[in-house]
């Protein structure tokens, strides 16, 4: 198995946000526990119970900045390449990985269909024929 040896390369940064979500939901309280004003029965989990409280409006991951700036040059700032899906992956999940893959696709394969239908739409509406200025009846 491939990184095992190093701790910061076991996991993927996905599936340390999801043990790190698992282990905060599964967060139960003791009894007679009270945190800012907010009591709880035994047993009960903490975060959940905060959330419907209004005392937690959300929990989000940090951003790993390092990893975050190499996603930008490779993938944010290079228009006509092909997309990093397993950095994708690897940072952002299988399912944003496999969202952006088909997204990526689906714009290809939309391109030769795109070019036609502006092929057709310009012969079918040229530009307009500059205005002759026309001579008075007089001089014709």
């Amino acid at each position: 198995m491939q990184g095992v040896e190093d701790g910061a390369t076991f996991f993927s940064t996905m599936e340390r946000q999801v043990i790190v979500l698992h282990i905060l939901n599964s967060l139960r309280a003791a009894q007679n526990e009270a945190v800012e004003g907010t009591s709880f029965r035994e047993g009960q989990a903490i975060i959940p119970k905060f959330e419907s409280e209004g005392v937690i409006h959300g929990i989000l991951p940090l951003h790993d900045y390092k990893k975050l700036e190499h996603l930008r040059a490779t993938w944010v700032q290079t228009f006509f390449r092909y997309q990093p899906i397993e950095a994708i992956q690897e940072y952002f999940g299988s399912k944003i990985a496999i969202y952006f893959a088909w997204l990526g696709h689906y714009t290809t394969a939309l391109t030769v269909p795109a070019v036609i239908g502006l092929i057709f739409w310009v012969r079918q509406h040229p530009p307009p024929l500059p205005h002759r200025r026309s001579l008075p009846p007089t001089l014709s």
